[in-house]
């Protein structure tokens, strides 16, 4: 149960490495707000200096707090240490690259606050970004990776859809990590799976669909947030094509049915996913994606993974 008259506490939980410019931008949008964070915690895997950013946060009186990771290292393992860190009541989990407008976090707990039965577990905003073509659109819903006007969405092969063009609040079946904000009574039950430390790639979507069994999902059009994707300190795009498709896959393999006609959406969507890298010349990235491919084919022949006896088989439509 939530009272609307006690204000809530938030803190904004980081895992960097190597982004020192971007995660500045970033922490200077922090400070920027109409409600500043009564928290912040930095999880880095580096070796950033972090004196300018203590400094920014001592002038606002904002509790902040920086811990170098020795060992575990992963985007995965910094959002676990930094939700057993978290004294606020909300846990902001935000990516070193982002922008966030100055209403976000103001946005972000009005929605939380409104919530006097206590069943929103999450709360995420929009992303602002170039929209992409309506001939890319298109392309990607041929190949089931984009749904019309379905923003936040799961689709039955595993791929999610992100939440960029609402108008309204909306209930979603998934939050994107690079802004995503949970109860801290969420973040204690939960944990974010640590199999998946390669570059967290799909880590945001298997933890927030597992919260969103049990608690409502809402994204609020009021939180708006710049991407900016940032290159430094990632995987070589190689690796990167690798994960993007063999995360995919235990994502689907832990949560989605498996009838044969799931089966199908999700190997007809591996297929766009690598012609859409090999059309943009992206060929690095296509490598990984063919790589982690066959090793799907060979996990699924060794470990005799089937389709389910009785699921929906209506799941695609």
């Amino acid at each position: 149960m939530t009272n609307a008259s006690v204000p809530l506490h938030i803190g904004v939980i980081i895992g960097t490495r190597n982004r020192v410019a971007a995660l500045l931008t970033c922490v200077s949008s922090l400070v920027s707000q109409t409600r500043r964070p009564d928290e912040v915690i930095i999880i880095d895997d580096g070796a950033m200096d972090d004196t300018g950013i203590r400094r920014l946060f001592a002038r606002h009186s904002i509790r902040y707090r920086y811990v170098k990771k020795e060992d575990h290292f992963g985007l995965v393992y910094s959002r676990n240490m930094g939700a057993r860190l978290l004294t606020s009541d909300i846990a902001l989990f935000l990516d070193d690259d982002v922008i966030l407008d100055r209403g976000y976090i103001e946005a972000i707990l009005r929605v939380y606050q409104q919530d006097t039965d206590g069943t929103v577990g999450g709360v995420g905003g929009v992303l602002v970004d170039r929209r992409a073509s309506y001939a890319k659109r298109l392309f990607l819903w041929i190949f089931g990776l984009y749904r019309f006007h379905k923003d936040g969405l799961i689709l039955p092969n595993g791929f999610g859809v992100l939440i960029r063009d609402i108008d309204q609040i909306e209930r979603v079946d998934w939050l994107s990590g690079c802004n995503m904000s949970f109860r801290r009574a969420v973040v204690e039950e939960f944990r974010f799976d640590e199999s998946l430390r390669d570059n967290g790639w799909g880590d945001d979507k298997d933890f927030s669909y597992r919260v969103a069994r049990r608690y409502t999902l809402l994204a609020t059009p009021h939180a708006r947030v710049v991407h900016l994707e940032d290159k430094e300190g990632r995987v070589t795009k190689r690796e990167f094509g690798f994960i993007e498709i063999y995360h995919q896959y235990v994502f689907f393999r832990n949560h989605m049915s498996k009838c044969p006609g799931t089966w199908l959406a999700f190997w007809w969507a591996l297929t766009g996913l690598l012609l859409k890298n090999l059309l943009t010349a992206r060929l690095n990235q296509a490598g990984g994606n063919l790589s982690a491919m066959a090793a799907i084919v060979k996990e699924t022949i060794r470990k005799g993974d089937g389709t389910d006896v009785s699921c929906n088989t209506q799941a695609i439509l």
